[in-house]
Order: C-alpha cells, then sequence, then structure tokens
C-alpha cells in the first residue's frame, strides 16, 4: 500500500501474436511495486492472488518470479503443447526467459515476489548478452537471499536509498545471469540474420508444419538463443517468430482451401491446434472464415480468376518495422 493506494501491476505482458498489453494481474492484490522508486533496469512487484489462468503471454524483459508464501504454489504450465503439474516449495523461482511465450493456470492461492529484468540492462551488467535458462522450481540460496533483500527494500519503501538499491539491482542481476543463464551466441558482424541463416530456417519450417515449433527450437536450428534470435529475427524480417510461423501456416492453409481439403483435415496438416483453432486465427487474420475463403476460392476457379496468397518476408533486407 503506497499514500494509501494500492497499486496495481505494471508487469509489461504482453499477447504473443499480436504483442498487445494485457493486464493479466487486474484480479491480482499487489502489496508493493518498485513503480515509482527510480530502479534501473528491475521492476519488482509482490503480489497475492488466487487464481491464474493465461494463454500465450511474453514479456518484453526477463520473468523471475520467487514463492515467497509458507506454503507450495501449485499450477499448470504449458511446456511444448501439453499441460503438465508444477510445484513450487517457498522459496524457489519461476523463470521465463525473454520473448518466450507462456500458459499457465492455477486455482490455488498463491503469495510471490516478481522482477521484470530488462534485457539491454542485464547485458550491459554483464558486459556480453546472456540468455536465462527458463524453468519452475528452480534452486539457488544465493538468487534467493539477493533477491529477498530487495523485496525487503521494496517493503521498506526504498527507505535505504538509491545506492544501496543500485548495488544490490546490479548484483542480484549478474548473480542471476551468471548462475542461472548462459552467454549467448554472439550476433552477426551487422546484426540480424543471415540470408543463410534464414533460408536454412525456411526449409526447416517448411517440411513439417504439423509438427509443435517453438521459438527455442527455431533459435537452436540457427545456433543462437531464444531472445536473442527473437531481437534479430525482427529486426531482420519485420515480423516475430510466432507471427511469420503463422504466415506460413495460413499460406498453407490457403492452397489446400483452394485445393478443395476437408477444413478440419487442413487443421490438423498444417499444424493448428484443431478446425476451431484454424477457423478463429483465419478469420482473424484473413477478415473471412476457412468455408467462405473455400466458397471464392472455388469462385474464382471457376471464373479463372488467380487466388490471392499470402507472403511471408524471406529476403534479409525485408524490414517492416
Amino acid at each position: 500500500m503506497q499514500n494509501g493506494i494500492e497499486p496495481v501491476s505494471l508487469i509489461p505482458f504482453r499477447r504473443r501474436l499480436s504483442r498487445a498489453p494485457v493486464a493479466a494481474l487486474d484480479h491480482a492484490r499487489i502489496l508493493a511495486s518498485s513503480g515509482g522508486l527510480g530502479w534501473q533496469g528491475v521492476h519488482l512487484e509482490i503480489a497475492a492472488n488466487r487464481g491464474w489462468n493465461v494463454d500465450d503471454l511474453m514479456l518484453d524483459g526477463h520473468f523471475v518470479a520467487i514463492n515467497i508464501g509458507d506454503q507450495e504454489m501449485r499450477f499448470e504450465a504449458l511446456v511444448d503443447g501439453a499441460w503438465i503439474a508444477a510445484r513450487m516449495p517457498p522459496g524457489t523461482f519461476w523463470i521465463n526467459p525473454e520473448g518466450v511465450p507462456f500458459s499457465v493456470r492455477s486455482d490455488t492461492f498463491n503469495r510471490w515476489a516478481g522482477a521484470v529484468i530488462d534485457g539491454k540492462f542485464l547485458d550491459s551488467v554483464l558486459g556480453r548478452h546472456y540468455e536465462l535458462r527458463g524453468g519452475f522450481a528452480i534452486v539457488d540460496d544465493l538468487v534467493s537471499h539477493l533477491m529477498r533483500a530487495l523485496v525487503i527494500e521494496l517493503e521498506n519503501g526504498g527507505r535505504t536509498g538509491s545506492m544501496v538499491a543500485r548495488h544490490l539491482i546490479h548484483t542480484f542481476v549478474a548473480t542471476v545471469a551468471l548462475r542461472l543463464g548462459v552467454p549467448a551466441a554472439e550476433l552477426p558482424a551487422k546484426g540480424g540474420l543471415t540470408a543463410h541463416q534464414l533460408q536454412l530456417l525456411l526449409m526447416w519450417l517448411k517440411t513439417d508444419l504439423a509438427r509443435p515449433i517453438t521459438v527455442a527450437a527455431m533459435a537452436e536450428h540457427v545456433r543462437l538463443s531464444p531472445a536473442h534470435f527473437s531481437r534479430e529475427f525482427k529486426r531482420t524480417t519485420g515480423n516475430t517468430p510466432w507471427g511469420y510461423v503463422l504466415q506460413l501456416r495460413l499460406e498453407q492453409a490457403c492452397k489446400l482451401l483452394d485445393s478443395g481439403d476437408a477444413i478440419g483435415d487442413i487443421a490438423a496438416e498444417c499444424g493448428f491446434g484443431d478446425q476451431a483453432h484454424l477457423c478463429r486465427v483465419f478469420k482473424h487474420k484473413m477478415g473471412i472464415s476457412p468455408s467462405a475463403y473455400a466458397r471464392d476460392s472455388r469462385r474464382r476457379s471457376a471464373s479463372m480468376t488467380p487466388s490471392p496468397t499470402i507472403s511471408p518476408p524471406l529476403s534479409p533486407s525485408t524490414n517492416c518495422s
């Protein structure tokens, strides 16, 4: 509680595909927030909430959350297309690296502290690019002590002063990176992905659009860390990795609709969860339903009018941002 007014969450959650901001913690009680303290590089919140059900969210920054309650946190998380049960004993961490989407669902009461570490700030502290390893129920006593020190400073309203907060933040960020992260691969000399990297990635993606495709797998294919890959992919193509995959899937769906394939079969072949998922995404991106597109395609064929396609950016020189 600050000046008698309970703060609202400032954690920058976004939709994975649209990148639109989401107030994912509007139901939570935010007990304290560093938003007004002038902290650089890290935003910290202490919160309590019962239940959390979110789908396909991501953050502009690394998210490090610690269970500061006295009860085990229990929830389900979507990992590689399957829901798994996760448990976090008191004092353990959840790390969600920058640019990596996540989905979780829970109906239990939780008390936690969450820090968003700016990726560029972390890199500046270490002097090179680091990527954090994601996971649940991570145990690290040193990181725990440092984050709890920041929590105490926040609970006290930052009374110790900016110098102590600055040193705590730098030590916390460096320790998180060195103990729970790895140095990332170096960027190409001029930034972005090379034409060869992009072509290899496109060939790999098109071999099987039906399989689950993760940002981590795409990054590994071109030997970059997920967050680094996401930034450089956007720099190169003007699109996010997930937006690019979605374009490929929609392009293939259009071709199969032109061929007269059944919508349910198309959904499976193009990597959508089911027919309803395909219809929802198709209508959102194309402005019409797959069945309406198929009817228009038949009319176009009858009149010998070429059908439109979706063309994802393929050239490294294309930048739509």
